[in-house]
């Protein structure tokens, strides 16, 4: 056995990597404390977890979530977040859940995820403070160059406590709104001959979370295939798991929202479908309507 008090540099490290622990433990510890924890000490929480940007774009970050609504309540992750412990900051809330899985490896769908990535671009876009630029660029990179760009004038976001838009519930918007955001991706994020999101990016949003083929899927995860904050229709041959809305084409992508509200882009029928609506009943059938809408276009003079 060597002793570290023979090897000064050895100890030296040994020293220096249990400040490292003792850092990080002192910073997950205030991120559970009361009150509203410090967004960096978040952000570097997240980082030092191993926990990347891509990993929570495709909602396979392994933190701990249970994104139960009126099924269970009392032990909903995303309950708490946005009613009673996490409505003060939800990024931090979310951020602050036990790492449960290694990221990268486990897919869950989870609010919060949203969340963070909500407030990390806030947070990259307005700091540090820039003088000769006052105001919030986070406002008007969200509704100035991108909801104006598009002519979504009937579109707002509520805010958590933080003063961040609630990414993953609050977007009170217009079905046409929604529908413009629809074409924006139905044309590869390029409005009127401009382009407004990178070269590549719908690509990568439309394409099946990795995390989702290791994942050991519950029979409701089976039913939407994740891509990077929108569900795709490619199912896994694999292992049997079909398209969840085989009579729809193979192209279509989809944001779904709660109680049934969507937006369907179907590049292949240069359509673009919007539903505000309560499926609560169970009683609406997302294949079934994507089918009459392609039996509609392919049918029509």
């Amino acid at each position: 056995v060597l002793k570290a008090t023979r090897f000064p540099d050895l100890a030296r490290h040994l020293r220096a990597h249990r400040r490292i622990l003792t850092e990080i433990n002192a910073i997950l510890t205030d991120l559970e404390s009361a009150g509203t924890p410090n967004r960096f000490h978040w952000e570097l929480a997240l980082s030092l977890r191993g926990i990347l940007i891509d990993h929570l774009l495709r909602m396979s970050s392994g933190l701990y979530w249970s994104e139960g609504y009126e099924s269970s309540p009392l032990k909903s992750s995303v309950v708490a977040m946005l009613y009673t412990r996490g409505r003060n900051d939800m990024a931090a809330f979310a951020a602050a859940q036990d790492l449960i899985y290694q990221p990268g490896t486990h897919w869950y769908y989870s609010s919060g995820t949203s969340n963070i990535l909500t407030a990390l671009v806030r947070n990259a876009y307005n700091s540090p403070a820039d003088p000769k630029q006052p105001g919030d660029k986070f406002e008007d990179l969200v509704f100035n160059r991108l909801f104006k760009s598009i002519g979504m004038r009937y579109t707002t976001f509520e805010r958590d406590g933080a003063g961040t838009p609630v990414g993953s519930s609050y977007l009170y918007t217009t079905a046409r709104d929604l529908a413009r955001f629809g074409y924006l991706y139905l044309h590869d994020g390029v409005w009127q001959g401009r382009r407004l999101l990178p070269e590549k990016w719908v690509r990568y949003t439309t394409t099946m979370a990795p995390a989702y083929y290791t994942t050991e899927l519950k029979p409701e995860d089976a039913k939407d295939n994740p891509g990077a904050q929108w569900y795709i229709n490619v199912g896994i041959p694999e292992r049997g798991q079909q398209p969840p809305w085989p009579d729809a084409p193979a192209d279509t992508f989809a944001a779904l929202g709660h109680w049934g509200q969507s937006v369907y882009v179907i590049p292949s029928l240069d359509m673009v479908a919007v539903r505000f609506g309560d499926d609560r009943d169970g009683s609406f059938n997302k294949n079934r309507y994507l089918g009459l809408l392609k039996n509609i276009l392919e049918r029509a003079p």
